[in-house]
């Protein structure tokens, strides 16, 4: 996969160069190339495996193959016109690019990405199939509606518009209405502050317990934290301080307290 990547991205950069030399023949050099990715990624991403599974998996999946798919509508059509300066076609490739193929990306990723990016829970919710769905509908209204130049291309742009608006609204709902999410929260905080040397864990060891509840929001003992292999207590005789760390383990967020 590595060397595939590196000779499309080399050829999506040395044709977008030829583009601005060569319109015409330049473009469909590099529509070419959009083309090629948008199939290899749909031929060999993780999307066309995981549509048969369940929830987010198979939510993540539908969203990478449209939005590959809006990739390669676009890609075909640099290949077929060339520079696109018709309406219609310029809106095929702009909106296919950044609508449908960014935008189902960042639907797909999202549950995955920005709880790392924010610090935030953010739950997959079947509700999330709302704007997905929306999205792609109100594209093939836009696209035909600007290859005809009839009304259907402003249904198709409001459509498209209100889907990201669903999302937005989804994904906060999801994760506010989180029933864990004021714990998980205030142990993010905590863990912080513990890194920081604000707080002192060894003197607040009831809540450093608490801090590391598991994703579920159901607290473990000491006993049963230190049951797991490589988080027993170490120099227990020792003073010092207590540090609470957080191992992730088959999904399962577990407290562990260390003594040093």
């Amino acid at each position: 996969a590595v060397p595939t990547l590196v000779a499309a991205s080399a050829w999506l950069s040395l044709s977008a160069v030829s583009a601005l030399l060569w319109p015409g023949s330049g473009d469909r050099i590099f529509g070419a190339g959009v083309l090629f990715v948008a199939l290899w990624l749909i031929r060999d991403d993780v999307g066309r495996r995981l549509i048969r599974s369940e929830g987010l998996r198979r939510y993540n999946a539908a969203a990478l193959l449209l939005g590959n798919f809006w990739l390669a509508v676009a890609g075909l059509t640099w290949v077929i016109v060339g520079r696109p300066e018709a309406t219609g076609t310029y809106d095929v490739v702009v909106h296919g690019t950044f609508l449908g193929f960014a935008m189902s990306m960042i639907m797909a990723h999202a549950p995955i990405i920005f709880p790392t990016v924010l610090s935030r829970p953010l739950p997959y919710r079947p509700a999330m199939w709302v704007p997905l769905a929306v999205l792609h509908l109100g594209m093939v209204v836009r696209v035909l509606g600007a290859l005809t130049g009839t009304f259907l291309y402003q249904i198709g742009g409001a459509m498209t518009v209100v889907s990201i608006l669903l999302f937005a609204a989804t994904a906060i709902h999801s994760a506010v209405d989180d029933p864990g999410i004021l714990k998980k929260i205030g142990a993010q905080e905590f863990h912080r502050e513990v890194d920081r040397g604000a707080v002192d864990a060894a003197s607040q060891p009831d809540l450093a317990l608490s801090a590391g509840a598991d994703e579920g929001g159901q607290d473990i003992g000491a006993a049963e934290a230190t049951g797991f292999s490589g988080a027993g207590r170490t120099g227990g005789g020792h003073a010092g301080s207590t540090r609470v760390g957080a191992s992730r383990l088959r999904g399962q967020t577990y407290s562990v307290v260390t003594r040093v």
